[in-house]
């Protein structure tokens, strides 16, 4: 498969990959939120719901929805990682 940097370069640039560029968005918006202090309580239910909405595929037409899906489908580690990621979103 090739080095860590080719795979990210792979997954960065090949079509196959363009339905995971939505989450990545979303964790880069996580990422970016927890390193500044200009951030508050508001903004932070915003992207939680904004993740929630993409991974419960609310949009279910969708390629991001369609694949991901799929994926759950056919993958019990993807059904694990997902119980997990909406354990950590959450409310309580």
């Amino acid at each position: 498969m090739g080095t860590p940097g080719q795979v990210l370069s792979l997954v960065m640039s090949d079509p196959y990959f363009d339905w995971l560029h939505a989450i990545s968005r979303t964790i880069v918006k996580f990422d970016e939120m927890s390193e500044t202090s200009d951030s508050n309580e508001e903004q932070a239910a915003a992207l939680i719901t904004q993740a929630k909405n993409l991974i419960l595929t609310k949009d279910a037409d969708s390629d991001f929805s369609v694949k991901y899906k799929n994926s759950l489908q056919k993958n019990p580690a993807a059904v694990l990682a997902h119980a997990e990621v909406l354990k950590a979103l959450r409310d309580d």
